[in-house]
């Protein structure tokens, strides 16, 4: 999975909504996993992270940081969920060069998860509980 590079525009201010979600990037480097689970499991999305309360805030220059956000759907999704990433160059709030990170994010045809909150005794709850919602006719069909 490599990383594209583009001095793209990515507006700050631009709604969150079904397809995109603003993400800062001071969290820990496993929470961009519940956003690409949520995604997968829906039509499609894509997270920026970098962008917080309407401003860049960047992701810093932390290569090994980078890494493990670009893990996350891998490490803390089960099944692994894949993405191509695009780095965004930009000038972040404080007036510094920085980057955003946009993950687009496919929709998935299988149900994913997260690994530390779902026990493997669960999994057969989640995918029965799945298996019988996609079963399920839905009403005015």
């Amino acid at each position: 999975m490599g990383i594209k590079r583009r001095p793209g525009r990515v507006l700050p201010a631009e709604p969150e909504g079904q397809w995109f979600d603003r993400k800062s990037s001071r969290g820990l480097p496993r929470d961009p996993a519940i956003p690409l689970i949520s995604f997968a499991n829906a039509d499609r999305g894509v997270p920026a992270i970098g962008l917080h309360d309407g401003k860049r805030e960047g992701i810093g220059d932390d290569r090994r940081l980078l890494n493990k956000r670009l893990q996350a759907g891998r490490e803390h999704a089960w099944p692994a969920v894949p993405f191509p990433a695009t780095e965004l160059v930009r000038v972040n709030s404080a007036g510094m060069r920085d980057r955003v990170l946009l993950l687009d994010i496919p929709a998935s045809s299988r149900v994913h998860a997260t690994r530390r909150t779902t026990s493997i005794a669960g999994w057969g709850t989640a995918l029965a509980a799945s298996a019988t919602a996609l079963a399920s006719p839905v009403a005015g069909t």
